[in-house]
């Protein structure tokens, strides 16, 4: 079991961490995409505007903070700090995100 959990972790952690990776170029650029009208057309479904780079970034900041807590957590990436606290940010995600959709995270109620 051990190692199932560091595989699917370790690919779950890269998963987060090139998806922030992209949330950080599109801070700068529509890429792939040639305009950022474009961008927002195949992203958000309107043409209308992008978000602004500030929250790009701050996106790609969290997503690399849960890549990290998550291989961590997994054992393929060293790990800093109190175990329970890792712990907690990686559980704690979890319902946050959970909460922001109004669904439930790990069998629990988000914020109960």
């Amino acid at each position: 079991m051990a190692g199932a959990v560091r595989v699917v972790g370790g690919a779950v952690s890269a998963a987060l961490a090139v998806t922030g990776a992209l949330h950080a170029v599109w801070a700068v650029t529509p890429w792939p995409l040639r305009t950022p009208e474009e961008f927002a057309d195949a992203v958000v479904g309107t043409g209308r505007g992008v978000p602004p780079a500030g929250a790009c970034l701050a996106v790609a900041g969290a997503l690399g903070a849960a890549s990290y807590l998550v291989g961590a957590e997994a054992g393929v990436l060293p790990a800093v700090g109190s175990p329970g606290l890792r712990r907690s940010g990686v559980r704690g995600g979890g319902r946050g995100a959970a909460g922001a959709r109004g669904g439930r995270a790990g069998g629990v109620r988000a914020g109960g």
